[in-house]
């Protein structure tokens, strides 16, 4: 028998887009500003990060490192009077900031990281945190001991949608929880870079996968029991994946990861009395009540969800808000904010999740996983 509930995660924290979970510094920080050097000159990096930085109070851009001369000469082009460094050792070389941004392709994740712990400043890991979890396990125990924030780029915790998603979820709209359903799909504008290989941090199960495993953690505050997916390969390694969570409250997650397809993200909360739907690239949440004449809405109530849409559609901030949300929580935590941060752990556990799903594919078999290392917040 599967048991209903309601999300105890969900209640036992405050539903804010900035609630996530990590360990805050031992003491705040004593100056507003807040001095991050960005390690990796990549799309993320060039695209989203610095741009975002830049907008932020009190945020001082340290340098921007990558070994490759061409994109270096990109940023200088670009952000005009931008340092950049060819190495880590070469940017600390020039003093150390309080922070390392790490967006460097997952292969490379761990040197960055070590280094940022290594070194004391606070660390924001681009996501997936590794290739593999022998890495991901190293990043954590160095981690540990740790004062530092080491913060993993699960950005979609903090997107707008979620928040409202969780609220509306808490205050009964749907009712107990049955299940959550999942769709993200993406097309593959980089056939051949790493976002295409699953044996490089890419593929469908982990490119994009990894954002949904840890959302459910993080929305029903229930951790993975049970894995069992499908895997296949169309026009790129490992670009489709189906995954059925079994959670530790005998609810299911139902995900469909798709690379190489529409652009679609959306994350489902079905509930005995009806649906909250999240469609994150319009920006809004849609309830769906339960009711059994689905196709009996009167063309005034259809005309009307089109044109409510439509007007969300376009009063929607440009571009994808959560990025920005979550480098302001990551530099407020710099400052001493209480505020919780997805960890290394999370960074961890998804990834132990997206290789259980593919051990399950291999073998096809349902795998039982076992107990986080943190639970989630």
């Amino acid at each position: 028998m599967v048991r209903v509930t309601r999300a105890r995660g969900a209640i036992r924290r405050n539903p804010s887009v900035r609630v996530a979970r990590s360990r805050a510094s031992g003491s705040p920080h004593l100056s507003d500003v807040v001095e991050i050097a960005v390690i990796g000159a990549g799309w993320i990096a060039e695209q989203v990060h610095l741009p975002n930085l830049r907008r932020l109070s009190g945020v001082v851009i340290k340098g921007v490192v990558d070994p490759d001369a061409e994109r270096r000469l990109v940023i200088q082009s670009r952000w005009a009077g931008m340092p950049v460094f060819e190495s880590i050792e070469n940017l600390l070389g020039s003093g150390t900031p309080d922070a390392l941004l790490v967006c460097t392709p997952p292969e490379h994740h761990i040197e960055g990281a070590l280094r940022a712990l290594s070194c004391g400043t606070h660390l924001y890991l681009e996501k997936p945190i590794a290739t593999r979890t022998s890495e991901a396990r190293a990043m954590v125990d160095a981690w540990r001991p740790s004062t530092r924030i080491a913060a993993m780029g699960f950005n979609y915790r903090f997107h707008p949608g979620i928040s409202e998603l969780v609220r509306r979820f808490v205050a009964g709209e749907v009712g107990a929880r049955i299940a959550i359903r999942t769709l993200f799909s993406a097309p593959d504008n980089e056939r051949g870079s790493w976002r295409s290989m699953s044996s490089r941090g890419g593929g469908a199960l982990v490119e994009l996968g990894s954002h949904h495993l840890d959302l459910i953690r993080f929305v029903t505050g229930e951790e993975v029991r049970e894995v069992t997916a499908t895997l296949s390969s169309r026009l790129a390694e490992s670009d489709t994946a189906f995954v059925t969570l079994a959670l530790t409250d005998e609810s299911m997650a139902d995900c469909l990861f798709l690379l190489g397809g529409p652009e679609v993200d959306r994350f489902e909360i079905i509930g005995e009395r009806g649906i909250l739907s999240l469609d994150r690239l319009a920006g809004r949440v849609e309830y769906v009540k339960r009711r059994f004449r689905h196709d009996r809405a009167s063309a005034v109530q259809r005309a009307a969800r089109l044109a409510w849409g439509a007007a969300r559609e376009a009063s929607r901030p440009a571009g994808e808000p959560s990025y920005r949300l979550a480098l302001a929580a990551f530099v407020q935590a710099v400052r001493g904010s209480r505020d919780l941060l997805p960890s290394l752990a999370d960074g961890l556990r998804a990834l132990e999740l997206a290789e259980s799903a593919i051990e399950s594919a291999r073998t096809r078999k349902s795998l039982l996983v076992g107990q986080a290392d943190e639970p989630v917040a």
